[in-house]
């Protein structure tokens, strides 16, 4: 975290003046200063990515709903440890990434990031059907349903619902497995800025003996390389996708090396 803290600092004194005098406090003698609190803040980066929100709800989940959830590809997911994000450092990591190029520099040594590293950090396969959006809800009855029986007036799908709903419902059907897929994509893999999940999500999972064979691996890698080029292009302050993956990323990179695939537990586990 030390060489953080010091990227954290050349990123400070690199700001423009008058972007400095808003955290500059100054004392009686004249001196002025900012403290390491503030410099943290003012390279926060905001996320949904939240694993922490993930954990609380599937840590409650019967061994029936655990079992369900397992069968369509996410068993991984489930073992997820406490890891936390850290959002000053999710600054340093986002900067660092060239979303074009796909690839990361730390520590001056550029690294080539694919979805074949989404799988190997966060356990979710990178082979199968592509994750499809294509088609429309109202030709789905049983899309139809899952929708107006979550939609509110403002005709949104809450993520609080969706999270309410697995969380008192004592049915393992259809429904709780792909709400539980909504559920997954809205706080680990392709999070946004919003707390309402897009409907059209639900296309991708018509057929829910079909979730198992996606590859999301390869639909989360992309999501996060497209949401880090509209966070550098229009200077947002949330950075949506799966950011948790840059920061187990990195950890593993420092710790073990790139090259190293061959571990008894996927880095979202350890």
């Amino acid at each position: 975290m030390f060489q953080f803290r010091v990227e954290i600092s050349q990123k400070w004194k690199q700001l423009p003046a008058e972007e400095k005098e808003q955290y500059v406090v100054t004392d009686r003698c004249g001196q002025s200063s900012v403290s390491e609190e503030e410099l943290l803040e003012l390279v926060r980066i905001d996320t949904r990515c939240s694993p922490d929100r993930f954990r609380s709800l599937v840590a409650d989940f019967s061994d029936e709903k655990k079992a369900a959830c397992s069968a369509i590809g996410f068993d991984v997911l489930l073992k997820m440890s406490g890891r936390k994000i850290h959002h000053s450092m999710l600054r340093v990591l986002v900067d660092s990434v060239d979303p074009n190029a796909c690839t990361i520099t730390m520590h001056g040594k550029k690294i080539e990031m694919d979805a074949s590293d989404f799988e190997n950090v966060m356990g979710l396969k990178n082979a199968g059907s592509e994750v499809d959006f294509k088609g429309s809800t109202n030709d789905h009855p049983e899309l139809m349903a899952i929708i107006n029986s979550l939609c509110g007036k403002d005709n949104k799908i809450n993520l609080r619902d969706v999270q309410n709903y697995m969380k008192d419902t004592e049915e393992v059907d259809n429904k709780f497995k792909r709400l539980f897929v909504l559920f997954t994509m809205s706080t680990i893999l392709s999070p946004s800025a919003s707390l309402t999940i897009p409907k059209k999500w639900l296309l991708a999972l018509k057929d829910t003996r079909l979730i198992s064979s996606l590859n999301w691996a390869d639909y989360s890698f992309k999501c996060l390389m497209e949401a880090i080029v509209s966070f550098k292009k229009e200077s947002q302050s949330y950075c949506s996708g799966c950011v948790l993956f840059l920061q187990l990323f990195y950890f593993d990179c420092v710790s073990h090396g790139k090259t190293i695939v061959d571990k008894s537990l996927y880095p979202v586990e350890a």
